[in-house]
């Protein structure tokens, strides 16, 4: 027990430790991050070509969960003339248009945002469980094929890294921790710094050694995909003239809503921009998904089958 007291660590100096502490977490988070890397057992995988056919609701759920492909399912839906942004007041809602609809020519995923649309809808609301378990369901199969793709981050990888997060966090917080009830068992409070290296320490470590939703292969997939569409970006606001193109469709699927800024749907994106910071709240079963490539598409320029995103 005076061993624990009365030691190198127990007796450095206030200042001394504090630089020690410092390279100790630096030390820590550093093999972290190389540990996390070589967890990844897709990091030595090739990048597959993208196929042929690519559905984009597929894209849109590997590259940003559920609330990607009901973001994406607003936009195309809205940009089809199914339904409309309406301002009122400081909010921008959705509604249904009051033009015909030929539901047969909805895609599973669009007909559940157009049935979850039964009245004026703000942005947050399309971020609920009920819609997410909703479009889920279309996603199962899809998701079972991402992951034999290795498009997600392992079940053994993702262990790894927890462990590897574990580890570092326990590391850190320890010798903060001892050396914190040393410095109070002596009468000293002046511990202000070493609260703060611990703490930071901590989230660093752990936003860097932290499971991903993709795997290092899925990474590259999506951004083999990204350059695959730029010219597609480029071009994004003529193609958005045209009701029955599907390369709009696809870039959006790919880079996000936020390729709407300049182009004549920006509504759709302003509409989201101000939701985003509550997408996480969505239900568990969302973010249980994992990624996945959608289920068939069906109409709505929806490009194809499932071979995008889950392999042939």
């Amino acid at each position: 027990m005076d061993f624990l007291r009365d030691n190198v660590i127990a007796n450095m100096y206030g200042p001394d430790f504090l630089k020690f502490y410092l390279v100790v977490s630096f030390v820590v988070v550093v093999f972290g991050w190389i540990a996390a890397y070589f967890a990844d057992a897709t990091r030595d995988l090739p990048t597959p070509a993208a196929p042929e056919k690519l559905d984009p609701y597929a894209i849109a759920h590997l590259r940003g969960d559920v609330q990607e492909v009901v973001r994406l399912a607003v936009f195309n839906l809205v940009r089809r003339g199914v339904l409309v942004t309406d301002a009122s007041g400081s909010k921008r809602l959705v509604r249904r248009s009051s033009a015909p609809v030929h539901l047969n020519d909805l895609s599973p995923i669009e007909r559940e945002v157009y049935d979850f649309t039964v009245h004026a809808r703000k942005a947050k609301d399309y971020f609920g469980a009920s819609l997410a378990s909703a479009v889920d369901a279309h996603l199962r199969e899809a998701r079972r094929q991402n992951e034999e793709a290795k498009y997600l981050l392992p079940a053994e990888s993702r262990r790894r890294r927890l462990m590897i997060v574990f580890a570092g966090a326990a590391v850190i917080l320890a010798l903060g921790g001892y050396k914190l009830a040393i410095a109070l068992s002596r009468g000293k409070h002046n511990v202000g710094f070493l609260i703060v290296i611990a703490i930071g320490a901590t989230i660093t470590h752990y936003a860097i050694s932290r499971p991903r939703r993709l795997s290092n292969l899925g990474k590259r997939f999506v951004e083999r995909l990204k350059d695959i569409f730029g010219g597609a970006k480029s071009s994004l606001g003529t193609a958005l003239t045209r009701e029955d193109d599907a390369s709009s469709l696809l870039a959006v699927s790919v880079f996000g809503l936020a390729v709407l800024g300049t182009t004549g749907m920006s509504e759709v994106h302003e509409l989201f921009k101000a939701s985003s910071a509550n997408a996480g709240l969505i239900s568990s079963c969302g973010s249980s998904c994992g990624s996945s490539c959608g289920s068939g598409c069906g109409g709505g320029g929806c490009g194809g089958g499932c071979g995008g995103c889950g392999g042939g």
